[in-house]
Parts: structure tokens; C-alpha cells; sequence
């Protein structure tokens, strides 16, 4: 198939006894998405009519015929041909006293590139299915003009663009503000995580100090309970120098001989 023109796919079921199969198609777009085309046929065939373009390339078409008691299903991949198209990721850059240029087109069948008007410079392609890839290295003292063309082709036709130069070190400043972007956002983190630590550092004090005064306070109630105890368990002073009256020995008047205590 070729892109924009339109095509035509023809599925015959096989005639069996138990009647007519009913036919209809199943497309697997780019990207997986699945599309049904519901024409039932009359056992004698279906077509499906379609106008591809390069994003049908390499796509899935089923067609499924039906019995009722049965499926039958067969898949064809899409070959869409299709002239070349340079991506918008190529790109001339200018870095120190070289200048690069990148170069990206698609087609198929594959489409080679080139690089008119440019001399002694060094070229690399590569190519995967059907994109090429070409960069080309030079002297950027020998180039002054501000764009660089790059020309793709194939049998279906040909694309060309001209890529303009740009300098690296335009770019800087823009880098350089990212960088202090992300110095700005990460700022407010380190100043909060400097505050948490400082405040950790005054919590774990606090806690000391706590400690250290409920600990004095406990050895000095504990000191006053034992001079308390100690005073309480003091025997009487008094009562182990009680004085003790004298006693006095008087002579009874009732004559000699008979004696009594007198108070």
C-alpha cells in the first residue's frame, strides 16, 4: 500500500455445512487501539476498503469469519510505503569551535540523507526501521552562514529543511537558572532541617536538666526523711538524768531507841 491511496482487503470464508459464516474485521491501530468494522458478508466473501497513512505502517488487520458453532480468524500486517519526513528533534549546535548537526527523517522505503553545500566536515549515519539518523562534525571557523540544510529522499519524493545554528553557550544562562532554581527550592529544607536539630539539641538539655534537679530534690527529701527518722528513734535525755530525792534520817521524839523516816 502506499500512503493516501486507497487500497482494498478481500477475506473468503470456507463454505462448510452447518451454513454461512458472518465476516467482519478487526484493525490494531498504532498504539494498540482496536478497531471493529461489522460488514457481514454472504459467504462468498468481504472487503474492507481503506486510505493508509504512515502510522498504518507495520499495523494488524484480522479478518474473522463466524460459523456460530466456530471462528475462524486470519491476520495480515500492513506494508504502507511513504515519502520521507524530517523530525522536528533535528538540530545545529555550535559547541566550542565545532559545529554539530543532527539530521532525523523517516520513511519508507528508508530515505538517506545529505548535506548539501557543506565541505570537509565528517559525517555518521545510522538507520532502524525506518528512521535514519546523520551527524556531521566541523570546523564552525569554516561555516558563516546561520542555518544548515539536510535533504531526505526516497522513490515516493524528497524532504528538505534548513536547521538554524544555535550556540551552546546561549543555553547557559537558562542552566544556570535552573541551577539556582533548585538551589532556591532546597534552601527552605536545609534551613528546616538545621531548625529540627537545633531544637532536638535544646529538647535533649531540657531533659537533662530536668533529671539532674528531680535527682537532687530526691536525695534531699530523702536526706531530710532520715534526720527525721534518726530524731524520732533519740532516746529521752531527760529521762536518764532524772534526779532522785534525798532521803534524811531524823531521831523520834518518842525517846531513844525507836527511829522513823522523816520526809
Amino acid at each position: 500500500m502506499t500512503e493516501g491511496q486507497q487500497a482494498s482487503l478481500y477475506c473468503k470464508p470456507y463454505r462448510v455445512c452447518s451454513g454461512i459464516a458472518n465476516v467482519y474485521w478487526k484493525w490494531t491501530k498504532a498504539g494498540g487501539q482496536l478497531i471493529l468494522y461489522g460488514s457481514y458478508g454472504n459467504g462468498m466473501g468481504n472487503s474492507l476498503t481503506l486510505t493508509p497513512t504512515a502510522d498504518d505502517h507495520n499495523t494488524n488487520i484480522t479478518c474473522v469469519a463466524d460459523y456460530g458453532s466456530g471462528v475462524l480468524e486470519t491476520t495480515v500486517t500492513l506494508d504502507v510505503k511513504f515519502s520521507p519526513k524530517i523530525l522536528n528533534s533535528s538540530q545545529c549546535m555550535v559547541e566550542g569551535k565545532l559545529l554539530v548537526c543532527v539530521c532525523i527523517s523517516r520513511g519508507n522505503p528508508l530515505a538517506p540523507i545529505t548535506w548539501p553545500s557543506l565541505t570537509d566536515f565528517s559525517v555518521t549515519s545510522s538507520s532502524s526501521i525506518q528512521t535514519v539518523n546523520s551527524i556531521i562534525t566541523m570546523s564552525a571557523a569554516d561555516y558563516h552562514n546561520t542555518s544548515v540544510k539536510c535533504i531526505s529522499s526516497n522513490e515516493l519524493g524528497q524532504a528538505e529543511v534548513e536547521i538554524p545554528l544555535q550556540n551552546y553557550t546561549e543555553n547557559r544562562p537558562n542552566y544556570e537558572l535552573d541551577s539556582n532554581h533548585s538551589s532556591n527550592a532546597v534552601l527552605p529544607w536545609i534551613i528546616a532541617g538545621v531548625s529540627l536539630s537545633l531544637n532536638l539539641i535544646l529538647l535533649t538539655s531540657l531533659i537533662i536538666c530536668i533529671k539532674r534537679y528531680r535527682g537532687k530534690s530526691q536525695q534531699r527529701e530523702l536526706g531530710e526523711e532520715m534526720n527525721t527518722y534518726a530524731s524520732l528513734n533519740q532516746p529521752d535525755v531527760g529521762q536518764e538524768y532524772s534526779v532522785i530525792s534525798p532521803r534524811t534520817r531524823g531521831v523520834s521524839r518518842e525517846g531513844p531507841g525507836v527511829a522513823r523516816d522523816t520526809p
